[in-house]
């Protein structure tokens, strides 16, 4: 599949810029040959400042730059003839921003090949140094080439960095749940244990004339009254289950969230992740999609069902995305269709009758798992469906307070 990467150029001489550009933009075929992407889109800027308006602009718009090829002896603000009031500083302050805000790679591009310039880009998150003039038609080459690799690199640590947190939260999810087993089954227990007192109560009062809560002061009556109220209460702690809750702001009220931000800003997140894995992703956003929720809980949520569904294509086919109002109005829906096989009936059922599912499950049975356990705490209500062509996973969020 080939796929577009966007690049941005800070460069404050038109002339070398328009060149880079063109380098960029129309490379030789033979450029191309088996790096799986065609070619990239590309924006030019003279500018620190106009380097920041693009990249805030190109974030608003969901449609991030992964490069910025950045010439660090720049202008702040409206290139000068002859190169004054650019600096070397202004192209350092602007490397820091980029990689403390963004995701994109950094390569940068200088005349003044010191040391000083080189550690301070390596310090600073640069993925590469190039040093200019580009002599030759081999130095525009190599320069391809690097740009190809920084972004491969990128994708990849994004990738890694949230498939690291997703076993994680994974391995939490499964502890909880052998807990809340453990706790269950020693209920039970406990419950038995009760049901045998009481029975002993029944045999003092009705042989002894005995009553637990009337003749406590009897150490017979008294310890066994005692050890069935300890006993009782521990049994309702363990199978108490904590319910999560929307935290009051501090006038008292309950703070409302935009399902739709936190929907682009997950697409965000894991767009890298699709790109390293040649998997198109195909979001689309409603519109009046604000509610009372969690907002934590229904980011990780979300960047689940994304990620669940990444994996379940094993790098192949597409994955559509959506988040829109329900038919009725009263539910926001967030939903992924993807190439890739279904969640398994047999989860889905031992979920739903309070079951912990066993053996070795498929990657789309972890991402339900997940998302059910998550789900069940924060009143949002998950399905799992198989259709002729693509399986589909969709969350119900309630629409509270409208």
């Amino acid at each position: 599949m080939e796929i577009k990467i966007k690049i941005l150029i800070v460069e404050d001489s038109q002339p070398a810029r328009e060149r880079l550009l063109t380098i960029i933009t129309s490379p030789p075929e033979a450029w191309l040959t088996g790096i799986g992407y065609a070619a990239f889109e590309a924006d030019g800027v003279a500018t620190a400042q106009e380097a920041r308006d693009k990249l805030d602009r190109a974030l608003a718009e969901n449609r991030p730059y992964e490069v910025v090829l950045l010439d660090l002896h720049i202008p702040e603000d409206g290139a000068e003839p002859g190169g004054y009031g650019a600096s070397e500083e202004i192209g350092r302050k602007l490397l820091a921003e980029i990689r403390s805000r963004l995701n994109a790679a950094v390569v940068v591009l200088t005349g003044y090949p010191s040391t000083e310039n080189l550690i301070h880009s390596v310090q600073r998150g640069a993925a590469d140094f190039i040093i200019k003039p580009l002599a030759d038609r081999e130095a525009e080459r190599m320069l391809f080439i690097r740009l190809i690799k920084a972004v491969g690199a990128a994708r990849e640590r994004a990738h890694r960095e949230l498939t690291g947190q997703r076993l994680y939260k994974h391995a939490l999810v499964a502890e909880r749940a052998s807990r809340l087993d453990l706790s269950r089954r020693i209920s039970e227990k406990l419950e038995v244990a009760v049901f045998h007192l009481e029975r002993v109560a029944k045999v003092l009062e009705q042989q002894y004339g005995l009553d637990l809560q009337r003749d406590d002061t009897s150490s017979a009556t008294g310890g066994i009254g005692a050890l069935h109220g300890d006993l009782d209460g521990l049994k309702q702690c363990l199978i108490e289950t904590p319910r999560l809750e929307s935290v009051p702001m501090a006038d008292g009220s309950v703070p409302r969230i935009d399902v739709g931000q936190v929907f682009e800003e997950v697409i965000a997140q894991v767009r890298p992740c699709f790109l390293h894995q040649g998997v198109r992703l195909m979001p689309s956003t409603g519109k009046g999609l604000e509610t009372t929720s969690i907002e934590s809980d229904l980011a990780e949520m979300v960047k689940e069902m994304m990620l669940g569904a990444l994996d379940a294509t094993q790098g192949q086919g597409e994955v559509i995305a959506n988040a829109s109002r329900a038919g009725g109005r009263r539910d926001i829906v967030v939903s992924v269709s993807y190439d890739g096989p279904p969640v398994s009936e047999a989860v889905k059922d031992a979920l739903h009758s309070g079951e912990i599912p066993s053996g070795e499950l498929k990657q789309i049975d972890q991402t339900y798992w997940f998302l059910w356990s998550v789900a069940r705490n924060v009143g949002v209500r998950i399905t799992a469906e198989k259709g002729e062509k693509l399986a589909s996973i969709e969350l119900r969020i309630p629409v509270i307070d409208e």
